[in-house]
């Protein structure tokens, strides 16, 4: 830490790091040691080594011990003061280390990281958590006040108190006016999102004095108008923030599969669903959230978090979407109530239509969740074409819908073409993993969250996308599910995802394709390994070709284990391999896989199913079913070194 710090605390005399003096010149308390507390998003009360994370009492000063540094603190002679409201951290100096950022604000900022990231880490870091403020800030063009000169420090306390993700791995001290919080690692897909909510709590906690809505100034809504409260405005600018201003293409992707996701999970009422999210997935979900919901004023907590971190970024997309087709802007209408000048409704959709249009938003979601009806619901599909339509998102061309005749009953399958004049020389029949215990029913168009894939094999061929049992609109297919642990009846219910994708071969011959390729990810692998059995394929690629436990939140060894373990699954892959019709089958497998297959003595046998196998590891925190689909550049290479492009 430079010494250039302490000169801006002495000359601000507001400091939220501690000088390094050996005497204190202030009588001061020492912090306290108090119970471990643990909140829905992290510690909130925690003592660990030199990291005191501590709930401290409004105008006490606490003595900052020697070699440690108080964080979003007035520091005077050796002593913290901590604004009301917000949490007292004191972290040590040796671990730590800091940088300024230069936003532009009349107050200094500042950003503290663990030491042991490195140089170049630490610098990514910083030039995210600007990029993201230089964003934000232009739905706040009042900025700040002049004369605010009070500090800031935005804390990055991950790694401190575990290396997962869950709540008692995290330190998250209650955030306020000289304190923001960051819990996750860099690496990890939430960090954006946290880094959105620190700064938009920023412009909130902070805010200039003139800036609307009209109530936080203190001002009541005019009779008859029917406004939010101002926290439920602010939750709604941060989620949509945390879309609009998403980093990667392939991160607003996964973002909204975790939000549609932990949406139907948590509403739907179906007691085999549940989110995936790390904190509601705990909670036994609500699904009189849609007819009751009346604001974060008198919400439970788990509602209230659940409208936080799910609910308000699909507000805010579906409020985007609506004025972007009346020729409005959402971020214009922004900018306009925190200029001052308007109470939120009155001036995006004129008085009482938001809350009444929202509720009736609710309810029709209501209708397509609980209990869903497969021929109707397709609830996620309206938000990847919403920011579609927003300019965030690039799709495929819009596919031709497609329901192929299946043993009675009709698969979706969605159709893209190289050329809309004739059909390609090549197609690729693809089919993806199944959503399990964390989808209600066909809650996400599967075609729209593996648009990368398809954009990517587009260069090969045309593309023909099946959605299987509870996906899409497929009406009256066959389930895949295992009945019991016999080898035959486990046979049988990997085979009945082989007859749906044999079906689809057929339509597809019938169109006149010759050449048929398969690419299929996880299940939708193993039901194209089945499906070779009996129809012919150029070639198969296949992502992780293995079928584990349907629970999510098991560790990722617990995963892979299969439902009726033994060696019975790979018997069952065996015999299908033993009489392809594939002319040669590629497999992409991820490490963690390969090494529990290896620690069965399966790992030979494995292998010995493909004709090409390659291996690589997804980055720690991806959810691993999703990542072939949304980084298909980590593997197309497999194909690339198969196939050329056409011209």
């Amino acid at each position: 830490m430079g010494p250039h710090l302490g000169l801006v605390a002495a000359f601000l005399s507001i400091l939220f790091f501690g000088p390094f003096s050996q005497g204190y010149a202030v009588e001061c308390s020492p912090i306290p040691q108090q119970p471990a507390q643990l909140g829905l998003s992290g510690y909130q009360v925690w003592h660990g080594g030199q990291t005191q994370v501590f709930n401290p009492v409004s105008g006490t000063a606490y003595k900052i011990p020697i070699g440690s540094i108080a964080l979003g603190a007035a520091v005077h002679d050796g002593c913290a003061i901590y604004p009301d409201g917000q949490g007292g951290v004191v972290v040590s100096a040796a671990t730590n280390s800091s940088r300024t950022l230069d936003l532009g604000t009349p107050f200094p900022v500042q950003l503290v990281m663990p030491a042991n990231l490195d140089a170049a880490a630490q610098a990514d870091v910083a030039t995210r958590v600007q990029t993201l403020f230089d964003k934000i800030r232009t739905l706040y063009p009042l900025g700040f006040a002049a004369d605010d000169r009070r500090s800031y420090t935005l804390w990055l306390s991950a790694g401190m108190a575990g290396s997962g993700e869950q709540a008692a791995d995290l330190l998250h001290p209650q955030e306020g006016t000289m304190l923001g919080v960051i819990a996750l690692p860099p690496d990890h897909p939430r960090f954006q999102r946290e880094a959105v909510q620190a700064i938009v709590n920023l412009f909130t906690r902070r805010p200039h004095p003139q800036m609307g809505p009209l109530q936080r100034k203190g001002i009541p809504a005019p009779d008859g108008i029917a406004t939010m409260a101002v926290d439920d405005y602010d939750t709604l600018v941060q989620g949509y923030a945390q879309l609009a201003f998403a980093e990667t293409e392939e991160e607003l992707l996964l973002h909204l599969y975790d939000l549609i996701t932990d949406y139907a999970g948590y509403t739907d009422g179906l007691d085999w669903t549940r989110p995936l999210d790390v904190l509601l997935r705990f909670f036994a979900g609500n699904p009189d959230y849609l007819t009751t919901w009346q604001g974060m004023g008198t919400a439970t907590p788990e509602d209230k978090l659940f409208y936080k971190n799910v609910a308000a970024p699909l507000d805010a997309l579906r409020l985007a979407v609506l004025l972007h087709q009346q020729g409005r802007s959402l971020e214009e209408i922004f900018r306009y109530v925190h200029s001052g000048k308007a109470d939120i409704v009155g001036a995006a959709l004129g008085a009482g239509t938001y809350p009444t249009w929202m509720a009736a938003q609710r309810l029709d979601d209501r209708t397509h969740l609980s209990p869903p009806d497969p021929q109707e619901n397709d609830f996620g599909r309206e938000f990847y074409l919403g920011a579609a339509q927003l300019g965030w998102l690039t799709l495929p061309k819009i596919s031709e819908n497609q329901r192929i005749p299946s043993q009675g009953g009709f698969l979706d399958g969605r159709y893209y073409r190289q050329a809309d004049a004739k059909i390609a020389s090549k197609v690729f029949l693809v089919t993806s993993f199944t959503d399990a215990l964390n989808a209600s029913y066909n809650a996400q168009p599967m075609e729209l969250i593996s648009a990368k894939l398809i954009q990517a094999l587009l260069a090969y061929g045309d593309v023909l996308f099946i959605n299987r049992f509870r996906q899409g609109q497929s009406v009256n297919v066959m389930d895949e599910f295992y009945y019991n642990c016999a080898e035959p009846d486990l046979r049988w219910a990997v085979k009945k995802g082989g007859i749906l994708m044999e079906d689809a071969v057929r339509w597809l011959k019938w169109q006149g394709y010759e050449e048929v390729y398969g690419v299929g990810i996880s299940r939708g692998a193993t039901a194209l390994i089945a499906a070779a059995e009996d129809v012919p394929f150029e070639q198969l690629f296949l992502m992780n070709p293995w079928r584990g436990k349907d629970t999510e939140g098991l560790s990722k060894q617990e995963q892979l284990k299969p439902q009726c373990g033994g060696g019975n699954f790979m018997n069952v892959m065996e015999g299908f391999v033993r009489h392809t019709k594939a002319k040669a089958i590629h497999a992409v497998s991820h490490d963690d896989l390969l090494a529990y297959l290896a620690a069965n003595n399966w790992l030979e046998r494995y292998k010995a199913l493909f004709n090409t196998h390659i291996s690589y590891m997804p980055p720690r925190w991806m959810r691993q079913w999703l990542y072939d689909t949304t980084y298909p550049q980590k593997w197309v290479k497999t194909i690339e070194q198969k196939l050329e492009p056409q011209q």
